[in-house]
C-alpha cells in the first residue's frame, strides 16, 4: 500500500494537483479580516481552525532554511519577505489545513505500519548501506527544525493527503481521439526551398549625409544608451592587512592543537571489495573462485550474485559498515578473502585490498594551517578595531581619504562604475576584490555618504562614497558616430535585402521557378531541414516567422521573411509535407499523452479546488500579515533532538 502512495505521489498527476492546489490560494480574493488580536493573534483560519502567528513563524522560518539551503546562502527574514516567502508559506499551511480537514472529514488514517515504513524508507535516514539510521534520523529533525512528535504528526498528515490526492486523480486521462490529432498536428514537417538574400552580398550604401545621420540617431535612441554611472571613492582593508604584525607564539600552537586533536585523528580505514548470496552454497562457491585469482566483478557477472556493478565498497571506515559485519571485516588481514560473512541482506564474501592504520596527524604535519588560522582570526578582530579608528577619524570631521591616511590605509577611486561592473569604455573595473558587493554597495549609497562597513568576500572590509552620478542619458553622436553610421549603413542594406526578396517573390508567384529567379539575383538556394511547428532557430535562414507562414500554405506556395540571424532575407517554397508517423514517434506520443493527461488532472484539480474554497470558509488578517517585523520575532522555529520512541513505533 504504501508502495503505491509512494509511486502516485512521485508521479507527475500528485505533483502537479498539489502545486495547484496550493499556489491557488496565493490568488484567491481573501478578505481582509481581522481575527484575534491577543499575544498570539491569529493570522487566517479554515472554516474554526486558526492559524496563529506563532504557527505562521514556525513554517516561515523552515521555509527560509529551505531557501537558504537552495540558494547557498543564508536569506534573511526580510529578503525572504522580498521573495514572496510571506505569500507563499502562508498558501502552504492554508492548502494542508483544507486538505487535512478533507481526509479527517472522510475518516482517512495512516496506520503505525505504514508510517514506520515510510521514516525508514526516506534516504536521508539511511546509512551507507541503506539501513534506517536513528543518529541520521535525529540529524535530520535538528535541520527540518522539527521534534519527533512534530515530524510523525506531520509525516502522518502528508500521506493522508497523499491517499486523497492519489483517489482524486484516478482515471485522469485525455480521450484517445483526442490524443492523435494533436500529436499529428504537432509532430507534421515540412521542407521548404530558400533563396536567401544576404546582406554580405550586398554593396554598401553612400556614406549618409548630416542630417540623415542626425535624424537616424534620434529616431533610434534607445539603441544608444549610456547607463547610469558612479564614480566612487573607496577604502578596502584585505583580511591578511595586518598578518605581519600578528605573531603567533609556540605555546599557543601547540595548546591550538591539543585543544583540537580530536579533529586530528583519522581512524583505521580499509579498502573492500564483496559480493553477496542469498545462500551460503552460493558465497563458498564465489570464494572459491576469488581464492583462485578471478576478480569480483567477474565472479559476480556470472554467479548471480546480488551486487553485480557493485563489488568496489571503496575505502570505509568501522562506522561505514552495518554492524553485524563491522568487526568481521575489520578483523581480515591484509590481501585476505573471508569466509562467508552472514547479515541482514545475506551472505558476504569479502577482500580487504589495503589497510590505512589509524592515526594522529603530527603538528608538524598542521602547523601551518592553524598558524594561518590564529592570525585570521586576530586579523579580523583587528580590522574591526581598524575600522573603528577610520570612522573615529571622520567623526572629527575628516574627509575619508584624510582619515584613511590618519590610520595608515590607502583610498582608491573608480572614475565610473555602471551597474554591470563596467567603466565607460565597457571594461570590467579593475582591482576591486568583491566586483559585485562593491557594485550593490555603492547603487545603493546616496551621494557624499560614506556608507557602513561592509564585508567583501575575501573576508576583508570596505567603506565607500559615491561622489558623483551620472544618471542615464543619451550617448551623444560625436561619441559614437563611428557605430550609427555603422547601424544605419545595415538597416539600408536590410531594406535594399527585403526589396530584393519582395522582387523575387512577385516573381515566383508569376510564374517563374525560384532557382532562376535567385540566380538572377545573386541569392543562394538551400534546403531547410525539416521543421515543425514548435521548431526553434535550427537553420541561419530560418526564422520562426518563416515557420509560421509555412504551415499556412500549400505545397508549392511561398513566403518571405528576414532570416533567423538577421544577415538577410529568405523566400521560401514549400516543399513537401512530411506527416506524423506514430508507430515510429511512439515514445513522443506517449510523452504527448502524459502531458494531455497531465491538463486533464489540472482541470479537475481546479473544480475540485473550487469546491473547497466553497465549503471550507478561508479568512486571512492581511493587515497583520504585513505589520509583522519578522527580524524580531523570537526563534520559535526550534526543535528536533532525541528522546523516546513515539507511540512505540521504534525509531
Amino acid at each position: 500500500m504504501l508502495d503505491s502512495i509512494r509511486q502516485g505521489v512521485s508521479s507527475w498527476a500528485i505533483k502537479i494537483l498539489l502545486a495547484l492546489l496550493i499556489l491557488s490560494f496565493a490568488v484567491w480574493g481573501i478578505g481582509d479580516i481581522f481575527i484575534g488580536a491577543g499575544a498570539n493573534p491569529t493570522v487566517a483560519s479554515v472554516g474554526d481552525e486558526e492559524v496563529t502567528t506563532d504557527q505562521f513563524i514556525r513554517a516561515y522560518y523552515r521555509d527560509l532554511d529551505s531557501l537558504s539551503r537552495r540558494l547557498g546562502r543564508q536569506v534573511t527574514p526580510d529578503e525572504g519577505r522580498q521573495f514572496g516567502l510571506v505569500n507563499q508559506t502562508l498558501s502552504r499551511i492554508l492548502g494542508r489545513r483544507m486538505l487535512d480537514q478533507t481526509t479527517n472529514s472522510y475518516g482517512m488514517s495512516i496506520s503505525d505500519d505504514l508510517l514506520r515504513d515510510a521514516v525508514w524508507s526516506t534516504e536521508a535516514f539511511q546509512d551507507a548501506t541503506g539501513r534506517f539510521d536513528r543518529n541520521r534520523f535525529f540529524q535530520g529533525l535538528g535541520q527540518l527544525g522539527m521534534s519527533e512528535e512534530e515530524y510523525v504528526a506531520t509525516l502522518r498528515q502528508e500521506l493522508a493527503r497523499d491517499q486523497l490526492l492519489s483517489s482524486i486523480s484516478v482515471g485522469a486521462f485525455a480521450p484517445a481521439p483526442l490524443v492523435r490529432p494533436i500529436f499529428e498536428h504537432r509532430r507534421e514537417q515540412r521542407v521548404a526551398k530558400i533563396a536567401v538574400v544576404s546582406l554580405a552580398d550586398l554593396p554598401d550604401p553612400a556614406a549618409p549625409d548630416e542630417p540623415a545621420l542626425v535624424r537616424f540617431h534620434q529616431e533610434n535612441e534607445a539603441r544608444y544608451m549610456a547607463p547610469e554611472y558612479r564614480a566612487v571613492t573607496y577604502v578596502w582593508i584585505p583580511p591578511d592587512a595586518l598578518y605581519d604584525e600578528i605573531e603567533v607564539t609556540e605555546d599557543e600552537l601547540r595548546r591550538t592543537y591539543e585543544d583540537r586533536i580530536d579533529s586530528y585523528f583519522t581512524p583505521e580505514r580499509r579498502a573492500v571489495e564483496q559480493v553477496i548470496y542469498d545462500s551460503e552454497e552460493a558465497a563458498l562457491a564465489a570464494r572459491q573462485r576469488i581464492a583462485a585469482g578471478e576478480t569480483f566483478d567477474a565472479v559476480a557477472e556470472d554467479s548471480g550474485a546480488f551486487n553485480v556493478g557493485a563489488t568496489d565498497l571503496g575505502t570505509v571506515e568501522w562506522n561505514d559498515l552495518p554492524e553485524d559485519l563491522a568487526d568481521a571485516i575489520f578483523e581480515i588481514s591484509e590481501g585476505e578473502v573471508s569466509e562467508p560473512l552472514s547479515s541482514a541482506f545475506g551472505f558476504h564474501v569479502v577482500r580487504v585490498n589495503s589497510i590505512a592504520p589509524e592515526g594522529t596527524q603530527p603538528l608538524e604535519e598542521v602547523r601551518a594551517g592553524i598558524e594561518d588560522e590564529i592570525r585570521r582570526r586576530r586579523a579580523y578582530d583587528g580590522l574591526e578595531d581598524l575600522v573603528n579608528r577610520l570612522e573615529d577619524e571622520m567623526a572629527g570631521g575628516r574627509t575619508l581619504e584624510d582619515a584613511a591616511v590618519r590610520v595608515n590605509l590607502t583610498p582608491r577611486s573608480v572614475p565610473a562604475i555602471d551597474r554591470l561592473g563596467n567603466d565607460r569604455d565597457a571594461n570590467a573595473v579593475q582591482d576591486v576584490p568583491d566586483l559585485q558587493g562593491f557594485i550593490e554597495a555603492a547603487f545603493e549609497s546616496q551621494e557624499g555618504i560614506v556608507s557602513d562597513p561592509q564585508e567583501g568576500e575575501d573576508g576583508g572590509l570596505f567603506v565607500l562614497r559615491v561622489d558623483a552620478i551620472a544618471p542615464e542619458s543619451v550617448r551623444p553622436l560625436s561619441q559614437i558616430r563611428s557605430v550609427v553610421i555603422e547601424d544605419w549603413a545595415r538597416i539600408e542594406k536590410l531594406k535594399a535585402a527585403q526589396d530584393k526578396a519582395e522582387a523575387m517573390l512577385n516573381a515566383v508567384k508569376g510564374g517563374r521557378t525560384l532557382e532562376e529567379v535567385a540566380a538572377e539575383h545573386g541569392a543562394r538556394v538551400v534546403e531547410s531541414e525539416p521543421l515543425t511547428r514548435t521548431s526553434g532557430r535550427v537553420q541561419a535562414e530560418v526564422s520562426a516567422d518563416l515557420v509560421t507562414q509555412l504551415f499556412g500554405l500549400d505545397v508549392g506556395g511561398y513566403a518571405t521573411a528576414v532570416t533567423a540571424d538577421g544577415e538577410g532575407y529568405a523566400v521560401a517554397r514549400l516543399e513537401r509535407v512530411i506527416e506524423a508517423t506514430p508507430t515510429t514517434e511512439g515514445v513522443v506520443l506517449s510523452q504527448l499523452r502524459d502531458s494531455l493527461n497531465s491538463s486533464v488532472a489540472q482541470d479537475i484539480m481546479q473544480q475540485y479546488q473550487l469546491a473547497l474554497e466553497r465549503d471550507a470558509g478561508v479568512s486571512v488578517n492581511n493587515r497583520l500579515l504585513e505589520s509583522l517585523d519578522l527580524n524580531t520575532l523570537p526563534a520559535v522555529h526550534g526543535g528536533g533532538g532525541g528522546g523516546m520512541p513515539l507511540g512505540g513505533l521504534g525509531f
